[in-house]
């Protein structure tokens, strides 16, 4: 990898320059400031200087960055240190989180993905109860080639069929599901519900899964609480009503990558996409799921989109699971022409 001027990680382009890359997950401020963003934080600002590396609003970052961990990162041991307490800011949104988001311009965005070898971006909102955000987004996206924009409803919206057509309408290719955001369990009969409205449209639904954090760290229940409702315990039964469905479950597991291989191996309609997993983890999916089935994804600005370059590169030893991985399964789902 090679550092640029402003302080960010971008991989060497001469590693990748023989493959289309496709980032599976990417989000820009316009998507998801209503919704985790205070009002005075929600108007975008154009800063091309600012390293995301630097004030990134997750701890995997200085000396506490392992590239063979899920999220690249180390967990302190207790939650009574001052390596935990820095955890803890990181994770309520008090150290990086305001200043990374509102940075995260198309117009940066762009910019990135330029210098990071990524030829195309999937762009995910995230709704909260009666916001518009997927509208809003596509003001900022449509006038650009390189990004694929998926919509989100939230579960307890009242018109949510009425804003499915809608933005089916507004050209999105796919839908976003954001347990822990909303604080609703996967398994929530609402969010159920919502689901299997999705899955009628046969757009490919992605949805954040898996706990975030180890086993040993224990985290305030406040916290853990909404950790939990992406469990991936809880996806099964749920998946079940579901079986068509394309499905695709964001960031391969996190810490819970192999219950991840065994869901995915009951269902074949599932895909991962594969940000902040290590190597080795994308080694053994590989082994035991497919190459066919994993998304590259990077989960920009929250993590820079070389550190996943690297995690392909490293756990891939055949072109054709690379080119997969990069860009040949989106295209699949994504219906995207060649």
């Amino acid at each position: 990898m090679k550092l640029t001027e402003y302080g960010d990680f971008i991989i060497d382009p001469k590693l990748v320059e023989k493959y289309e890359i496709i980032d599976f997950h990417t989000h820009i401020t316009e998507g998801i400031a209503n919704t985790m963003l205070p009002s005075l934080f929600r108007n975008s600002i154009i800063d091309f200087d600012m390293s995301f590396f630097d004030k990134s609003p997750y701890h995997g970052k200085g000396k506490y960055l392992d590239f063979d961990r899920p999220s690249y990162q180390v967990w302190p041991k207790s939650l009574f240190s001052i390596f935990g307490l820095k955890v803890i800011m990181d994770m309520l949104g008090l150290t990086g989180f305001i200043s990374s988001l509102r940075r995260a311009s198309t117009n940066r965005l762009i910019r990135d993905m330029k210098k990071g070898s990524v030829n195309q971006a999937v762009v995910l909102p995230i709704s909260g109860l009666d916001c518009d955000d997927t509208a809003r987004m596509l003001t900022k996206t449509d006038k650009y080639n390189n990004f694929i924009t998926f919509g989100s409803i939230h579960p307890y919206d009242s018109n949510q069929q009425d804003k499915i057509e809608r933005y089916i309408e507004l050209g999105v290719k796919g839908f976003k599901l954001n347990p822990h955001i909303w604080d609703i369990e996967f398994n929530d009969p609402k969010l159920v519900s919502l689901i299997k409205k999705l899955a009628k449209t046969n757009l490919p639904i992605i949805s954040c899964s898996g706990l975030a954090v180890p086993d040993y760290f224990d985290l305030p229940n406040f916290i853990k609480d909404k950790l939990e409702t992406q469990n991936l315990n809880k996806y099964e039964k749920v998946l079940n009503k579901i079986p068509n469905a394309t499905f695709v479950f964001a960031h391969g597991g996190i810490e819970q990558n192999k219950k991840l291989i065994e869901l995915m191996n009951k269902f074949p309609n599932t895909y991962a996409e594969i940000s902040t997993q290590p190597s080795q983890n994308i080694k053994r999916m590989i082994k035991e799921v497919g190459s066919n089935r994993l998304l590259f994804g990077s989960d920009y600005p929250v993590f820079n989109q070389s550190f996943p370059i690297l995690a392909v590169l490293r756990a891939t030893e055949y072109e054709e699971d690379r080119k997969a991985i990069f860009s040949k399964n989106a295209r699949k789902i994504l219906a995207l022409k060649e």
